[in-house]
Order: C-alpha cells, then structure tokens, then sequence
C-alpha cells in the first residue's frame, strides 16, 4: 500500500512540475517571440501548349472535342494526328475521298467516317486511341453489321450531327450543281434512313438539341431562323424563330442547355449575336408550340464587327470572336483574352478545358485556354 502511494504522489509531482514548465513558456519564454508560419503550395500540373507536324497544302482541319486529336484532309487520304506525339495516323477509306464525310463526335474522341458508294452509304467510327491496325469500327446495328443505307448518288453529304442516341445521325444533303437546294435526312441506325419533312430546302447552318429531337436551322437565302420539332415519329412541326424587327440572321450554335445563337449581319459580318432559350418548348397542349420563338432574345453588341466564321460558342456558352491579323481570342462575357500564333483554324471544348488551333510554319498548334 505504501508503494503504490509512493508512485501517486511522484506522479502528481511530475505533473505539476509539467504545469510550471508548460506555463513559464506560455507567459513568459514566448511573449516577446514573434513566431512566424511558412505556407508551402505544391504547385498544380501545369497545361501546355502543344505542336504537331502538318503538311502546307493540309485541308478541312478539325479538332476531336478535347483537342488531343485533329484530322485533315491530305490529297486522296484522311488523316488523324495525335497531338501529344505527333503522331500520323491515315484512315483506311473503302470509297474515294470524295465519297467520304467526316465528323468528330461530340460526346468522344472518335470520328464518324460515312462512306457513299453508288446509291448507299455506310457509317463506321475511328477510334485514334485503339492499338489495332484497322480502327474502322462497324456501325451500331444490333447484329454488328456493315449495313447500308439508300442515297440519292447525285446528292452530297455536306453535314453531320449526331445527338445523345448514338443511333441518330442527322445529314445535310446538297444536290451536286446546286448551290441552294440543301434538305435534312434522318437516320436512324436500327430502322433507316428518311428526308425530314421541312418547308425549306436551302438549309445553311444546323444544330442539334443533344438530348431530345428539335433541330434549329437557317435558310441560307433568306437569312431566317428556324425550329423544328418531331411531334411524333417523322412528323416535324416547324416554326420560325423570330427576334423583333431584326433581319439578316445566321445560326451561330446551340449549346447543351437548348440556347440558341443567332447573329445579326451588317454587311457580310456579324456586328451583333442574340440569345434565347427554347428549351422548355417541348410541347403545349396539342399545339407542340417551341416556346419564346417571338420574345425573350438578349442581345449582345460586339465592339466590332466579325467574320461568322471567327465566332466561336462552347457548349457552355462561352462567346469567343477572333481577330486573326493580332493573334488575339476575346472571351466576350468575361473580357478575357487569349493570344495564339500563326493563322487561326478552329476551337475546342470549353473555358473548363479547351483551346485553340492555329497554324504556323508547318506546325499545327494547340494553345490552351
């Protein structure tokens, strides 16, 4: 018993002796110290810009949707760099290369490749990421098949866009010789394809709601705005979409959240671009009526005006204008600005993850943004 007191009393001892130290240091040691904290940032992975080799007489080149790959047509053959090795990959084409139309995929980097021979086409995808000598992939028919689709083999294909189904591909067809006969085809993968019944047949500019099945589009002679949206299968109800006592319109794009934009040409440029969401416009009641097709536009005035082709919207509707002569991108909602070398080419992606394309010197650039 005496020993276990023994060991209390040194315990409590030891303790309070702890207290004193503890406390001369607080009150007294480190009154007048001035201690100071060093704050170390380890340094987050930087983005930079990239090159890649490209030929002078290179043509229709275009960016995969993050950039990391660019296609370009190349005398009779199609090719697909990889940008991060510069690395030169050619499509193996069934069909002249005039018979061929090429898209990348929005929601992947893969490119759909659409073949025409005589009076059908044939739709398949390349995957540059695949290690495999043939990339060619067979459409996305239930059996696998390389099936065929009948076409019209004086018309051209002259635009792809493709929604969320992967299995809807929407194509601009142009009657070869004419210059103002273009009309929309559906095609779906599992059933076919069909000519989308629509009051105009000189369509210019035409964009897709990704999730649903509206299709926005111009007509390229009167410069109006159109909307068109499927009531039921291959029924289309269209509508104009119409901003008070504005004239002299071209579709811009229409980003994921269904905001259409639309510029106001002076002169052969754009001097002003006009907003609208349509997107709640599915239907109402029996009249199927895209909502906000009179109204509800904001209007944004560019400073000065610009080529149609040197707009660019993202997806998240981030406006950008190029002036090619200083080298210089201007984001117009944020006011930021973004300088590249060379001749301007193309953009990609967003302000989250994108940049943009130029060529100099024989090299293909990417600059992020």
């Amino acid at each position: 018993m005496k020993k276990v007191t023994k060991v209390i009393i040194w315990v409590l001892i030891s303790l309070a002796l702890q207290s004193v130290v503890l406390l001369y240091f607080n009150n007294f040691y480190t009154r007048d110290k001035k201690i100071t904290y060093k704050r170390i940032d380890v340094p987050s992975e930087k983005k930079t810009n990239v090159k890649a080799d490209i030929p002078y007489d290179a043509r229709n080149i275009e960016a995969s949707s993050t950039g990391k790959f660019v296609s370009y047509y190349l005398k009779n053959s199609i090719h697909v760099i990889t940008m991060k090795d510069n690395k030169d990959n050619v499509i193996k084409l069934n069909v002249p290369i005039e018979n061929v139309s090429i898209n990348w995929m929005s929601s992947d980097d893969k490119l759909m490749v659409i073949e025409r021979k005589n009076a059908d086409i044939k739709v398949s995808t390349y995957d540059p990421k695949e290690t495999k000598e043939n990339k060619l992939i067979k459409n996305l028919d239930v059996n696998n098949e390389w099936k065929s689709y009948p076409i019209n083999s004086n018309y051209k294909i002259t635009g792809i866009q493709q929604n969320n189904k992967n299995t809807l591909i929407y194509l601009k067809i142009t009657e070869n010789g004419s210059k103002n006969y273009s009309f929309l085809k559906k095609l779906d993968i599992s059933t076919g394809i069909k000519k989308m019944d629509l009051p105009i047949h000189n369509i210019g500019n035409y964009y897709i709601f990704k999730a649903e099945n509206v299709v926005v589009f111009e007509d390229e002679v009167d410069k109006k705005i159109y909307a068109a949206h499927e009531v039921k299968k291959d029924v289309w109800r269209t509508q104009p979409l119409q901003i008070q006592g504005v004239t002299g319109l071209k579709l811009l794009y229409v980003d994921d959240n269904g905001i259409v934009y639309v510029g106001k040409f002076v002169n052969g440029k754009i001097n002003a671009i006009y907003t609208c969401d349509i997107s709640t416009g599915k239907a109402e009641g029996s009249s199927n009526k895209i909502t906000a097709v009179k109204g509800n536009w904001n209007k944004i005035t560019l400073k000065t005006k610009v080529d149609s082709k040197h707009i660019y919207v993202s997806d998240l509707g981030d406006i950008y204008t190029v002036d090619n002569e200083k080298g210089i991108i201007l984001n117009i909602k944020t006011g930021k600005r973004f300088s590249f070398k060379g001749t301007y080419v193309c953009m990609f992606g967003d302000s989250t993850g994108g940049g943009i394309i130029s060529l100099s010197d024989g090299k293909i650039i990417e600059t992020v943004i």
